[in-house]
């Protein structure tokens, strides 16, 4: 039997972060029942109930290095772990989790990775020596390989893949309608999800999402729905947009896991994104989708996806996004159809992961 150790923001909430390991653990189970998981997890007990496998502390060190040595692939990602716009502390942490792998003899992958930004010159020093060591790098997006190639990472073998999410299946839409009444939520309007997070400065870029969804209401007559993907942090978010709003809204309370909110996603009509992961659940549920950047993450996904951006969070500009919402309602169905296509070849790339994956872990 051999054994995964998989290294990422697990525990935490945040839907994004919970949707890649739920893919990841769902698509090596199918494809190989007798590999063993375990993932670093900062709740552990969560993790266990949520995906069936085995957790560990990520923050216990004998725990760690006990998972390490059992191992016989270590996995870091998915996601944005090698970066340092938040913080050098978490940067260092995932760049441990490596090196310490590879000093034990480990082989490790970085899997389906968003690499930056990386801001300060010993971060990406250390990236670039660290990172030369590993086994095998796939990327989910072609930015990341411009950050990689200019970090002179060159030894492992590198993929531009996608992120595994898009492999992720979510409940039905009879189901998702279920939930959605028993938040009280009417259904007798088409729905438009919103998704806004917390961010540096969001008393500056609050006041135009709330007029955005207030034209959105009085043109279109749609009930909004304030979807929060990191519980319960973008509650709070969604809560004031929700305030400065004119028209009612609505807001998830309760917290789903990622199937739920995939499936929650797609029974919307229309998509308005800070959160990545929200565009990325709109695109596989072929909703149309608006997303305002934060991260060049976000832009990068919507030019993969062809959805407008709204432009920088800081300066958005409403009567430019009332216009790019008033062209999507316009050519819906054209919308639907293109997003049905680009979706389809993205399946394709991510499963590319687990194929590289099992081939580095069989040699």
């Amino acid at each position: 039997m051999s054994r995964v150790l998989i290294s990422g923001y697990f525990g935490f909430g945040n839907c994004g972060d919970e949707s890649i390991l739920m893919a990841i653990t769902s698509n090596l189970q199918q494809l190989d029942p007798n590999i063993h998981i375990t993932a670093l997890s900062n709740n552990p007990q969560n993790t266990r109930q949520n995906y069936g496998i085995e957790a560990l502390h990520a923050f216990h060190p004998f725990h760690v290095l006990s998972g390490i040595r059992k191992a016989d692939l270590i996995l870091s990602g998915g996601g944005t772990l090698l970066q340092d716009e938040t913080s050098t502390r978490s940067l260092l942490y995932y760049l441990s989790i490596i090196r310490i792998a590879k000093l034990m003899g480990k082989k490790v992958m970085l899997y389906s990775n968003g690499i930056g930004p990386l801001n300060k010159s010993y971060n990406r020093k250390l990236v670039k020596k660290i990172i030369n060591e590993v086994d095998l790098i796939t990327l989910r997006e072609e930015l990341s390989k411009k950050e990689v190639d200019k970090l002179g990472i060159k030894k492992p073998p590198i993929y531009v893949t996608a992120d595994p999410v898009f492999t992720l299946e979510g409940i039905s839409k009879e189901q998702a309608f279920t939930l959605l009444q028993e938040e009280d939520i009417p259904l007798d309007r088409p729905l438009v999800g919103v998704s806004v997070r917390d961010w540096k400065q969001s008393h500056l870029f609050l006041p135009q999402i709330a007029a955005i969804c207030d034209y959105i209401v009085d043109h279109y007559q749609v009930h909004i729905v304030f979807i929060p993907m990191q519980y319960p942090h973008d509650l709070s978010m969604s809560q004031e947009v929700q305030k400065t709003m004119k028209n009612q809204a609505y807001l998830l309370t309760h917290q789903y896991d990622s199937r739920e909110l995939l499936g929650i996603v797609g029974t919307m009509k229309l998509i308005l994104s800070m959160r990545l992961h929200t565009l990325i659940f709109a695109g596989i549920q072929k909703v149309p989708m608006v997303g305002f950047a934060y991260d060049p993450k976000v832009d990068y996904y919507l030019q993969v996806l062809q959805m407008p951006t709204a432009g920088d969070i800081f300066q958005l500009e409403v009567e430019k996004i009332q216009a790019q919402i008033g062209y999507l309602f316009k050519y819906y169905d054209e919308e639907v159809r293109k997003l049905e296509k680009i979706s389809e070849d993205l399946i394709k790339k991510a499963k590319k992961n687990d194929e590289f994956l099992l081939e580095l872990l069989r040699k």
